[in-house]
């Protein structure tokens, strides 16, 4: 087993709307899976009806919805979002998401129509 990860700078993961690199994924190990993401406008509502996350704030600001609950964040903030609860967040983030189990795309069910921003974010090059 491996014991030590890096960004995978081959690769782009996300949504129109937000774009990340892969850390740690299901091929990877199984019941736990991380990433590095950068957002510039919003996410968009959806629910994972598979994996509980945890984002870290790494930069920036900007506001979560989760189960209709809406706050401001800033670096240095944490959010849990338990399994198959609605969530949301928007601004100018750089967010370390873990999820557990391993993030599995076909448990994200989006629950509006995909936010298409004017441009794409750039996807992080890592966590710092």
């Amino acid at each position: 087993m491996k014991y030590h990860y890096r960004p995978d700078l081959t690769r782009t993961i996300g949504r129109p709307s937000v774009q990340g690199r892969a850390i740690v994924t299901a091929n990877d190990f199984e019941r736990l899976g991380c990433g590095v993401f950068r957002v510039e406008t919003r996410h968009g509502l959806i629910k994972n009806i598979a994996s509980d996350r945890i984002y870290l704030v790494l930069e920036g600001q900007g506001r979560f919805t989760v189960a209709g609950d809406a706050f401001e964040v800033a670096k240095g903030d944490t959010v849990l979002v338990p399994r198959n609860t609605p969530y949301d967040y928007e601004g100018q983030l750089k967010l370390f998401l873990v999820h557990s189990p391993a993030n599995n795309d076909e448990a994200d069910i989006s629950l509006e129509e995909k936010p298409v921003p004017e441009r794409s974010p750039a996807a992080p090059d890592g966590i710092f």
